[in-house]
């Protein structure tokens, strides 16, 4: 399978990681979202970082290239404690970090399908990228297959997975007493998400996975997208409905007998494209994806 937009694409997914010497110039920052609890961001993909009772997780561990960078952040935030990390999906931005976080005594998680892809290797269609199966030292150490939960203090985090959304191997984080929700990449909140049908994601998929993370939220629960800024419950909802919307326009142009070519050169998302296709992937590739996950 091969996606029509790979040029623009790759210029997303690997952003400065094309541009070694950009490394340099990359800044992680902090933005505090209760006591104790930090969204990190600036590199990758968008990290949740919480410490309790001398104990902390970190949410996603990046590129490689700015693993020092993010040890040093989470150090500097929470000072020298056991730390645990949770992996959301298998993609380069989400576990680059992995073996460095270990090295510093970093116990990974992740759901089961996240060390399976890693250690078979991996094929991104949109970007026309290999990747090669992950060194052990790279690896979940633990994995779990529905839900975990970790008792850190007085801070319940549970994990839990989302079938067939962005990958088959999503896991969403939810920290119940500071009331904040980690949605991985199913989530994008700066335009359209990226589907990896290769790695079993699916449009239904993801409109399932974001009803669930609906189910975890009230009126002050701040929601963390893999990418994009801070959200809430609202901000969720309008990102369904445009998932809905858009599923819909592709499923009734898939029914009428239009194919590929003609659903990627059709306007039938031109409502939700206003808003959301001036950013991340343009329209086209996000059809692409949602046409392609659809069942027949």
């Amino acid at each position: 399978m091969s996606f029509s937009l790979c040029v623009f694409c790759l210029s997303f997914f690997l952003g400065v990681s094309a541009r070694a010497q950009d490394w340099e110039k990359v800044e992680l920052q902090s933005l505090a979202l209760g006591e104790n609890i930090w969204m990190l961001y600036g590199a990758g993909g968008n990290h949740v970082l919480a410490v309790n009772s001398d104990q902390a997780l970190l949410v996603d561990s990046d590129y490689s290239e700015v693993s020092e960078k993010l040890l040093a952040i989470v150090k500097e935030l929470v000072g020298q404690v056991p730390l645990q990390v949770v992996n959301t999906h298998w993609h380069f931005d989400h576990v680059g970090g992995n073996q460095a976080l270990k090295k510093s005594g970093a116990v990974v998680l992740a759901h089961e399908n996240v060390r399976k892809k890693m250690i078979s290797g991996q094929y991104l269609a949109v970007i026309d990228h290999e990747q090669p199966p992950a060194a052990e030292e790279d690896l979940p150490d633990q994995t779990f297959t529905d839900k975990l939960e970790i008792q850190q203090g007085d801070e319940r985090i549970q994990l839990f997975h989302v079938p067939k959304a962005h990958t088959n191997g999503d896991a969403m984080v939810y920290f119940s007493q500071a009331n904040v929700l980690h949605t991985g990449d199913v989530m994008f909140f700066c335009g359209y998400p990226f589907i990896d049908i290769n790695s079993g994601g699916t449009i239904d998929g993801v409109i399932d996975a974001v009803k669930v993370a609906l189910s975890y939220c009230d009126d002050d629960t701040q929601v963390v997208g893999g990418h994009g800024p801070v959200t809430d419950k609202n901000g969720l909802e309008q990102y369904l409905g445009i998932m809905v919307d858009f599923r819909q326009a592709i499923a009734q142009a898939k029914a009428d007998g239009q194919g590929l070519e003609e659903a990627l050169a059709s306007d039938v998302t031109a409502e939700v494209d206003e808003q959301w296709g001036k950013k991340m992937f343009p329209p086209a590739a996000f059809r692409e994806m949602v046409y392609r996950s659809l069942p027949e």
